[in-house]
């Protein structure tokens, strides 16, 4: 019976021809692989039976054995074939930022986006000058599916609930800040309640379409109520309509410094929850050596070890 399928074939079969080929020996073949010789014998069977072939002959000196032709064809692919294991085996290559040509994909909110992007592509360039990163936005019912098949690398967001096993770290906590333009009719004076409700405001709302948010709960409490104009999906449009008009915005604060030639900063006179910046991503890229390093680069810049603000 001929045994020529790949089912027949096992990893113990390979090493022993493989053994055999470079030693040309039955004993020290089976010295080196640490069985006996009957039981390298037995393999051998096996291997003949799979190849169909004799593949070892007596050598004629009475010393050894002597591959025959169908063996020694077999001896360079089975030398790729245990070569590509061992690579399947061996820890991976430690991830190398200067060298790597890597592409990561981030998943933002716009307004993350606003805040992490424009610091942590320069600073991405400077440690690794040859990754590229790409900034994308997923419908939120495909992120967790998108984070499992690793069309997305990393998510940073707000601090919301996400369904599935996913891991999450908070990255940033910042306190809001309300902000005029320069020149504003209010003058300099500090925010009080009574100006933080007189004057109208714009809010950041994901889809555009809110008109209120938490700053409007807290008024509520207190019994007070501001004016809401418009509502703006993206945190980089706020602060322009704040420079041409008398309206006011309550943004992160390291978001709103950027404007500081154009806008005035105060604190609000209601007490708000700080600002928060988490990451997500999937158990499957957690012990990943490239995706460590991301999640690191980002985390050092958010704390202040990366570019300055």
């Amino acid at each position: 019976m001929r045994y020529n399928t790949i089912e027949q074939l096992d990893l113990d079969l390979l090493i022993a021809l493989d053994a055999l080929l470079r030693l040309g020996n039955v004993s020290q073949a089976a010295q080196e692989l640490g069985v006996s010789q009957p039981a390298l014998s037995s393999r051998l069977s096996r291997l003949r039976k799979l190849f169909a072939d004799k593949l070892f002959v007596p050598a004629t000196s009475g010393r050894g054995i002597v591959a025959t032709p169908r063996a020694e064809a077999l001896r360079l692919q089975l030398a790729g074939v245990l070569s590509q294991l061992h690579a399947m085996v061996s820890s991976p290559e430690s991830f190398e930022p200067l060298r790597s040509e890597k592409s990561f994909i981030l998943g933002l909110h716009q307004n993350p986006a606003a805040m992490v992007a424009p610091d942590l592509v320069p600073y991405v360039m400077a440690l690794a000058p040859n990754i590229r990163l790409a900034f994308t936005w997923p419908p939120g019912e495909q992120i967790v599916e998108q984070l499992e098949a690793g069309t997305i690398d990393l998510v940073l967001g707000a601090d919301f609930p996400l369904h599935g096993d996913l891991i999450s770290r908070t990255l940033l906590e910042e306190p809001l800040m309300t902000a005029q333009r320069v020149g504003h009719p209010r003058g300099s004076e500090v925010m009080d309640i009574d100006a933080f409700c007189d004057y109208p405001h714009l809010v950041a709302s994901e889809s555009g379409a809110s008109f209120s948010d938490s700053i409007d709960e807290r008024l509520a409490a207190q019994g007070r109520s501001r004016k809401v104009v418009a509502s703006i999906s993206r945190y980089a449009v706020i602060p322009r309509v704040v420079e041409k008009s008398d309206c006011l915005c309550t943004l992160p604060k390291s978001f709103l410094e950027r404007y500081g030639e154009t806008l005035e900063l105060f604190q609000p006179p209601v007490e708000l929850e700080p600002a928060r910046l988490c990451a997500y991503w999937h158990p499957r890229s957690h012990d990943d050596s490239a995706h460590i390093w991301l999640r690191a680069v980002i985390s050092d810049l958010l704390a202040g070890k990366g570019i300055e603000r």
